[in-house]
């Protein structure tokens, strides 16, 4: 058993790759059905790597869909620790015209490293 939840975490990570590497080729559609799949819960047990969360939300970012951006920048970082993260956070709530919150998140660029 273990074994085949080592393999399907494998194939959730390989969806997750393969997803970033649709998005940067900007082929949308398709990018948003594997970061799905690399986010669905059901794939195995445990949670889902916040490379993935990340992931859907920079798909869904650029396909304007900034409340289901924002979720999932919040499940990639739920503590808001992360600067890249905070950052994309802020992109998304500046689409919803949530400005200050917006504001307050983007900050975080300062902290990333060059």
């Amino acid at each position: 058993m273990r074994a085949r939840l080592a393999a399907l975490g494998e194939i959730r990570c390989s969806a997750s790759n393969l997803a970033n590497a649709l998005w940067l080729d900007d082929v949308l559609a398709d990018a948003l059905s594997w970061a799905r799949w690399a986010t669905r819960e059901s794939v195995a047990q445990g949670a889902v790597h916040p490379t993935s969360w990340r992931g859907l939300g920079n798909v869904l970012l650029d396909l304007g869909c900034y409340a289901q951006a924002a979720e999932a920048y919040r499940l990639a970082d739920p503590c808001g620790e992360e600067p890249a993260t905070r950052f994309n956070l802020s992109k998304a709530l500046l689409g919803q015209g949530r400005f200050a919150e917006a504001w307050n998140c983007a900050e975080a660029r300062l902290r990333l490293t060059p």
